[in-house]
């Protein structure tokens, strides 16, 4: 039976006619009335700031009335149809041999696990980044006292956020991932195999490759200290995209990756918002304001139009961040 449309409280804030913001905890939260489904939708705005929280609620308000005129409907899938919808996907990517049938195996017992630990029918939509904050504990302390380790349920974690992430970029979830609890690096093995830099003389052979590829100058940069501590998730997310089509469009958020798009997106998922920037790209020469010749004739063999002036990231706009600090240069 559909809700009746409520009036405000007085601790309610209103945004537009049909909508509101409200604190709960210490978090702001929105209310929106839809009208074609005759429910509520709420959702957190994840913010302790009534400011931006009224911003971002102005912001969700257009996008939510944009997708009700465009006839799509907000109330979620549940995480057992997310699960199911996301198996779908690996399992073409399997039959386009972009990943092992064992591996889909894994990802599909990795994803049972979170079903069991959050529920099968709770809602994509209403999931918060701190709803797994208690899952390695779910899982290593188990009434069957089955031992589980640590790299297994960290390997189960980076399978969970990989999916969040697809998700999330399909508009099916308001989180890419979850903050999973930072774990004590307790598996010795793993750790003596753990090693920080390469050798010289491996350095060496990688700069001899890289010569071949081009005589211009190369220059080397590194995180700043402060933010090397996001490198090993960035890595396991990286890892988990294997499979993933290579994006020949260089358009961001298709589905599929190019270089630097791998990088932005690795690391948005481990600092949790944007180490990078992106900015709107340009294909045209800054002399003439004319496409190069290059991009001209890439783009007209995809037939497509050159997506001039859209958002995106490469490595020269990459290695301006002050989140890096230039070391030197190949020549």
């Amino acid at each position: 039976m559909p809700l009746k449309k409520q009036t405000f409280n007085d601790d309610e804030i209103d945004i537009y006619d049909e909508a509101v913001v409200y604190k709960r905890g210490e978090y702001w939260q929105m209310r929106m009335w839809l009208g074609k489904e005759k429910k509520y939708a709420r959702f957190s705005l994840r913010t302790r700031n009534r400011d931006t929280a009224i911003d971002k609620a102005k912001k969700y308000y257009h996008e939510l009335m944009a997708q009700q005129l465009a006839g799509k409907t907000y109330f979620s899938k549940t995480t057992k149809q997310g699960v199911q919808e996301y198996l779908k996907q690996r399992a073409l990517d399997v039959e386009a041999e972009y990943i092992v049938k064992g591996r889909y195996g894994t990802i599909k017992t990795h994803l049972e696990h979170w079903l069991e630990f959050i529920g099968r029918d709770t809602k994509l939509k209403e999931l918060e980044r701190t709803d797994c904050e208690n899952y390695f504990f779910a899982r290593t302390k188990t009434l069957k006292k089955l031992s589980v380790s640590q790299s297994t349920v960290e390997n189960e974690q980076s399978t969970i956020n990989a999916m969040m992430a697809w998700l999330y970029k399909r508009n099916e979830a308001h989180i890419e991932g979850f903050d999973f609890k930072q774990l004590k690096r307790i598996d010795k093995g793993a750790e003596e195999n753990r090693r920080a830099t390469f050798t010289d003389d491996e350095i060496k052979a990688i700069l001899q490759i890289i010569k071949t590829y081009t005589k211009e100058e190369m220059f080397v940069g590194r995180l700043k200290r402060k933010y090397r501590k996001y490198i090993p998730e960035a890595i396991t997310f990286s890892l988990q995209q294997v499979g993933v089509p290579y994006d020949d469009e260089y358009l961001y958020n298709n589905g599929k990756y190019y270089c630097s798009e791998l990088i932005y997106d690795a690391f948005l998922h481990s600092y949790k918002k944007p180490l990078f920037d992106l900015f709107p790209m340009t294909f045209k020469s800054p002399k003439s304001n004319q496409y190069f010749e290059v991009w001209a004739d890439y783009y007209e063999k995809l037939k497509m139009e050159i997506p001039e002036g859209q958002l995106g990231c490469n490595p020269g706009g990459i290695s301006t961040s002050d989140k890096l600090n230039i070391i030197g240069s190949i020549q």
